[in-house]
């Protein structure tokens, strides 16, 4: 039961929600992901991209004491509904919807754990490899790179784990700019 179920779908509520999934996705599309990470900037990098800051935050929110796990749960619910509405404003014929958001569904879910269990692992290389395989794909980006990608999403979830309920729920949210990863991997 998510958070809209507790206390209705306000206009705060919505708010709170269009300002979480906004600066998710402002965090996914900086332009050095891109340009200096070699993200593919193709239509699954941006999936991807999105996908790890997404999967990140909702774990975060689920750790979080009620009503965390109900806002993580609409957030999910908010980030399915924008894969939704993509699929369609590609042409994405109705029938077809159901099945693809499935597969988005499926893909979402196996990279959030895989990147859960690769930030709880004690190999460091093991964050690298995951980050390779489902990012990347099949481009070949150079070693820095990925260590840097998976410099920057460590301390992305650091900074999550020391943020509060009133902290996602906040008007200023925001996420740090990743340039900085990048200059401590070139160091």
């Amino acid at each position: 039961m998510g958070l809209f179920s507790i206390f209705g779908r306000s206009r705060a509520n919505q708010a709170i929600l269009d300002r979480l999934y906004g600066a998710v996705v402002a965090a996914a599309r900086q332009e050095v992901l891109y340009r200096d990470l070699a993200v593919p900037d193709t239509f699954e990098g941006r999936f991807e991209v999105l996908t790890v800051h997404a999967s990140l935050v909702a774990r975060r929110l689920q750790l979080l004491p009620a009503p965390g796990p109900d806002l993580a749960q609409d957030f999910v619910d908010r980030v399915f509904s924008e894969f939704d509405g993509t699929l369609r404003e590609m042409g994405v014929g109705d029938i077809s919807v159901p099945k693809r958001m499935k597969t988005i569904a499926s893909a979402f879910a196996g990279r959030s754990s895989a990147y859960i269990e690769a930030l709880q692992s004690e190999d460091t290389l093991t964050l690298n490899d995951v980050l390779k395989r489902n990012i990347y794909g099949t481009s070949q980006p150079a070693d820095q790179a990925v260590s840097a990608l998976a410099h920057y999403v460590r301390r992305f979830v650091e900074r999550l784990e020391h943020m509060s309920f009133s902290d996602f729920t906040s008007d200023t949210l925001s996420f740090d700019d990743p340039s900085k990863d990048v200059n401590e991997v070139r160091k």
